[in-house]
């Protein structure tokens, strides 16, 4: 939901712009053209605006994952998944 209200944000925003400052002056059967136009390629400088803002977010948010939990049948075989290895994470088999 984020990424489509950026794209839809940054997309809207270059079409504002270049409405405001290119378009008006244009008659209007090539303005609406133009614009419609505008409206397609604005997606175009929209996805890597976006992506740069999403990165460090994409970041943050995997470090916040959970922790895997292990799932082990019997207290022996518990035990050894509990006690960690070094090359292999606590939940790997030995």
């Amino acid at each position: 939901m984020l990424v489509i209200a950026l794209l839809a944000f940054f997309g809207w925003t270059v079409t504002y712009f270049v409405h405001l400052f290119l378009l008006q002056a244009l008659p209007t059967p090539v303005r609406w053209v133009a614009g419609s136009v505008t409206a397609v390629l604005a997606l175009i400088p929209a996805v890597p605006l976006s992506v740069v803002i999403l990165r460090p977010i994409r970041r943050l948010l995997l470090r916040l994952r959970p922790v895997p939990q292990c799932v082990a049948a019997g207290p022996r075989r518990r035990d050894r998944l509990t006690a960690g290895h070094r090359h292999r994470g606590p939940c790997q088999r030995r």
